[in-house]
């Protein structure tokens, strides 16, 4: 079993002309244009031993235990921003993209990468003439970290009501935690939310509870942003039973009295 490596790379100095030409050299014969064939790159010997032998060779010059991949829908690539997205096994490809870059000196090669273990093993690489120029790798599992991660890997990171699942911070703040199987409350009105119907939340696994914005304003209304900080500024609290969750409903007052209110049996009232 491997972790899943999210690879971007964008190729920088080069026209579109030339990123096009680089593609159609290095691409995977059975997936084509916009995928990338490590053996086009770093050759693999033919002959080992063993399948063991294979894989110690292939982390020692590919850094990884196998060829790229990730391409159940076809490549992934943007021909207007030079760029192409792949997975790797466990590692990420910089020891290959170094070798790309020798082969091809009049391009510079951004490589983003990031683990499926989100907030680990992430970070950015500039690579050019075999030699890494530049490179930014945040502290694993902090909140930047997770940032870069979830750019890189497309995420946004919030909660959703109708699924009850999302990234909410952690109590502390110092992080971003996946939240599935929260309880949400029915809808109602309080001061922390300047009046706008907000949902309380009660994540049991992280023990912690939250306000949430009702989904009745875009990001666009004016209203909004004052909203949302209202909402923030009343914070994540911890909260380790039923009773601890009442204590929150009852201080935000009569209306969430009557809509958010958890009963014994799971019944509000």
């Amino acid at each position: 079993m491997a972790n899943n490596v999210t690879n971007e790379i964008t190729f920088s100095g080069c026209t579109e002309e030339r990123f096009k030409e680089i593609l159609n050299e290095i691409q995977l014969d059975e997936i084509g244009f916009g995928s990338i064939d490590f053996n086009k790159i770093i050759p693999e010997p033919q002959g080992f031993a063993s399948d063991l032998a294979c894989l110690n060779w292939r982390r020692d010059h590919w850094g990884t235990k196998w060829n790229s991949y990730g391409y159940a829908d076809g490549a992934d690539y943007n021909e207007e921003e030079c760029q192409i997205r792949f997975k790797t096994a466990n590692r990420n490809a910089s020891k290959v993209i170094q070798e790309l870059s020798q082969k091809y000196c009049d391009v510079f090669f951004t490589l983003r990468y990031a683990d499926d273990n989100f907030g680990y093993h992430t970070g950015t690489k500039v690579i050019a003439f075999g030699e890494t120029m530049d490179e930014y790798t945040p502290r694993e599992g902090t909140y930047e970290a997770q940032l870069l991660a979830a750019d890189i890997k497309k995420i946004d990171l919030v909660f959703d009501i109708e699924s009850a699942s999302g990234y909410v911070p952690s109590i502390d703040g110092s992080i971003m935690e996946y939240c599935e199987g929260v309880h949400v409350s029915q809808s109602f009105q309080c001061d922390a939310s300047l009046g706008h119907p907000v949902v309380l939340c009660y994540d049991f696994d992280n023990e912690k509870v939250w306000l949430q914005m009702y989904p009745l304003l875009d990001e666009e209304d004016d209203m909004f942003e004052r909203i949302d900080d209202s909402i923030r500024a009343w914070g994540i609290h911890p909260c380790k039973s039923w009773d601890d969750y009442n204590s929150y409903v009852q201080c935000l007052g009569d209306d969430a009295m009557e809509a958010a209110y958890h009963q014994e049996g799971g019944m509000t009232l």
